[in-house]
């Protein structure tokens, strides 16, 4: 019996392979203390999407002077997804589907027009004519 679980033991670690070390450049992150873990500088495309969410509902809000509903809420979803879409789209006639799915969506929402909070309105300084130029 004591030749047999030796042979066991001998056997099983004889049939493990050999542990290789792990290169140093795939052992915890790849970028040093300091250095940027996108390089790229890009947002990811679900912090874009709710970036333009937040847009769009402010825009809604100041269009229609209330909060969207559920509804409307969905409708700004997907109208931001599709804007998204067309951003990412490698095909040019994938992009031009989705921008005008978006364009589409936000005409029904009444946001087809600019909105003031878009636009960078400054007050021109007194004295000023434009026609003068």
């Amino acid at each position: 019996m004591e030749q047999l679980s030796e042979t066991v033991v001998k056997q099983s670690s004889e049939q493990s392979p050999p542990k290789r070390p792990v290169p140093p450049q795939f052992v915890g992150k790849n970028f040093q203390p300091g250095v940027s873990g996108n390089p790229a500088g890009r947002a990811s495309p679900r912090l874009r999407l709710a970036a333009e969410i937040e847009v769009l509902v402010a825009d809604f809000r100041s269009v229609h002077g209330r909060a969207p509903n559920r509804t409307e809420r969905s409708r700004i979803k997907r109208a931001a997804d599709f804007g998204i879409q067309a951003e990412r789209s490698i095909s040019v006639e994938d992009r031009v589907k989705a921008s005008n799915a978006s364009e589409r969506i936000l005409k029904k929402l009444g946001l087809d027009k600019p909105v003031q909070s878009r636009q960078t309105a400054v007050p021109l300084p007194t004295g000023y004519d434009r026609e003068s130029r």
